[in-house]
Formats: C-alpha cells, sequence, structure tokens
C-alpha cells in the first residue's frame, strides 16, 4: 500500500455501502427471516476487494430476551420431608422490567407449584439497603420446608466445539435471574436469593456477521465461546456491539478504530448477507428480530486497475523502460 490515506491512496479505492435488511429481496436461508439475516445483491460486483470493515450499525432492541429456548427451569418441593416431582416453570416469552418480571414469576411459580404454595419475589434495586441487584424468592411453607430450582447441569464444561447449539447458558433463564448452572435449594423456610446479580435485559453485547465475507475476517473468539463456531478460528463475526439500551430503544454504534481493516484475499464480491447473534447466553442464529429491521454502513478497499506504460529508457526518467500506473491516474509515478 502506498500511505494510510485510503481515500485517496493511488493504489486502493474506498467504497462505502449501505444496507438495510428492510430492503432485502431474498433471505440468506431459507428457514430464516429476511429481515433477521438478508442477502443482498450488489448492483456492481466488487473485484479484487483488498479490505473491509464494518463502520456503523443501528440495531432494534425487538429481540425477546426471555425466548422458547431460554424461558424455563426446574422446580421441587419438599414439604413436611415429602419431595415432590419436579415441575417445569415457565416465564412467558418477552422483555421485562424488575416490576414486570417479578410478577411473570411469582404467576409462573404459583402455578407450577405441586404443592399449591405461593411464591413472593423481590428486587434489590436503589430503594433497598443494601442495593445487590439480586432476586429473592420466598413462599409460604413451613418453617421446615425447602424447594429447589434447577438450571442446566452444573457438571456441563465447555469444549473445543461448544456451539450454539449446546451451551447450556443458552438453555435457561440461570444468568438472566442471577443464578449459576444446576441445583440450588432454598433454606429452611423458604428463603432463597440469588448469588449473582440479575441480568434482566439479557447480554451485554452482540456480535455483527457475515456467511459470505466473515470467515476472512480475523476476528477470533475464545473456544468456550457460544458464538465460536471453530473452535477459535476465524468466525463469521465481523463486529462486536455493545447493547446500550433497554427493549425498545435502537442501538447506534459507530466503529471506534476506523484506522484498522480487515484484510480480504483478493475477493471478488457479488452479494453479501448480514445476520446477527447474541452472546453469550442465547443459541439463536440468526438473531430474531420480531419483524423489526437493522442497517448497516459498511466500507470496502479495492485495488486500483494499474496499466504499463513502455517508456524508452532515457535518462531524463533514470533508464526506467517500463513504468505501472494506477488506471486513470493523472500522473506518472515510475517504479
Amino acid at each position: 500500500m502506498s500511505g494510510t490515506n485510503f481515500g485517496l491512496n493511488e493504489d486502493l479505492q474506498y467504497y462505502e455501502m449501505e444496507f438495510d435488511s428492510l430492503e432485502a429481496l431474498i433471505p440468506q436461508t431459507g428457514d430464516a427471516s429476511i429481515r433477521d439475516w438478508p442477502q443482498f445483491q450488489l448492483g456492481r460486483s466488487l473485484e479484487d476487494v483488498a479490505a473491509v470493515k464494518i463502520l456503523q450499525v443501528e440495531i432494534p432492541f425487538t429481540w425477546d430476551v426471555f425466548n422458547s429456548d431460554n424461558n424455563t427451569f426446574s422446580l421441587t418441593e419438599t414439604v413436611g420431608a415429602v419431595v415432590s416431582a419436579t415441575v417445569d416453570v415457565t416465564i412467558p416469552i418477552g422483555n421485562y422490567t424488575t416490576t414486570t418480571l417479578i410478577s411473570a414469576l411469582e404467576t409462573a411459580l404459583d402455578a407450577a407449584s405441586p404443592n399449591n404454595l405461593t411464591y413472593t419475589v423481590t428486587y434489590a434495586d436503589s430503594t433497598y439497603v443494601p442495593m445487590t441487584q439480586k432476586f429473592t424468592f420466598t413462599n409460604n411453607g413451613g418453617g421446615s420446608d425447602t424447594y429447589m430450582f434447577t438450571f442446566g447441569d452444573a457438571s456441563y464444561s465447555p469444549t473445543f466445539n461448544y456451539g450454539a447449539s449446546e451451551g447450556y447458558y443458552a438453555t435457561n433463564p440461570s444468568v438472566y435471574l442471577g443464578f449459576n448452572l444446576g441445583e440450588v435449594t432454598s433454606a429452611a423456610g423458604g428463603d432463597l436469593t440469588a448469588p449473582n446479580i440479575a441480568m434482566i435485559t439479557g447480554p451485554n453485547y452482540l456480535y455483527v456477521n457475515s456467511s459470505a465475507i466473515g470467515p476472512q475476517c480475523q476476528l477470533y473468539l475464545p473456544t468456550g465461546s457460544i458464538n465460536n463456531g471453530g473452535g477459535g478460528n476465524q468466525g463469521p463475526q465481523m463486529a462486536k456491539v455493545p447493547v446500550t439500551v433497554q427493549p425498545g430503544g435502537i442501538i447506534e454504534w459507530s466503529d471506534p478504530d476506523p484506522l484498522m481493516w480487515f484484510d480480504q484475499p483478493n475477493s471478488n464480491i457479488t452479494a453479501l448477507d448480514f445476520f446477527l447473534t447474541l452472546g453469550p447466553t442465547s443459541k439463536q442464529t440468526p438473531l430474531q428480530l420480531n419483524g423489526g429491521s437493522f442497517s448497516l454502513k459498511v466500507g470496502f478497499l479495492v485495488k486500483r486497475r494499474t496499466t504499463g506504460i513502455l517508456t524508452g529508457g532515457l535518462s531524463n526518467n533514470g533508464r526506467i523502460t517500463e513504468a505501472i500506473v494506477p488506471a486513470g491516474a493523472k500522473r506518472t509515478r515510475y517504479y
């Protein structure tokens, strides 16, 4: 490369493209919504692409934090030394505030209770001292009665082939409610406080991905990542975007390091796809926006075509007999 001013570089030509999933004509796969995984046909082919970068995105927070994959955990009650059958507790799909989630949890626990117990849920927000940001559960059972929640399998350990379909954190609401994987039992009398803070609005970040050009970008995730599709190798991810808004808001993100680009192996691009994944506690691929649409601004650096100019090897040009210059250049640069 000649210099670093890519927009005016003699060897590279800068292109910028705007994409909106609402404007896509076909989905990338037949089982995905066109707005969740759009494929864009380019009006002109980009040939000899040297580098690419996602510069800006606008993403609506319209996905469900509690979805059909992660909205269920197990409840087992012990009343008078009699252990009940284990039942499922299901949180309705959707998004919540602390107040609405408390109501949903109480309703779900009461409905599932094998002994018709009544549950009370509190959340230690700024009105509590101390403000722990944790949920506490209790019920109206007797003084020696207990109950147990089960969230997945505590013995599960991520391995090198840990994939989005296998993540136990993505198959129950443990992280969102402040619990670890496995079983947790209340104290006698029914009190149970989550050991961790609650993440009511879900993960703090998401990934922007492309199956067409993402695998060529040198963005690596560790082998334990639920979003890792290749055991620590290059995957479809192209950018990591913080979730900075509450449900109903719009995430607006611009790349913080605009001088760093991903090399592309002189590829020719006629079509592109983009999709989102939420991590690390959701296995939806692509992330389902429930009809919402996202948009991107993408930059490309394309190698300029060159022209060879034969010369006479005269003294006024340093005895150079051939010059290679960018096609259409207004001046000649000799090598």
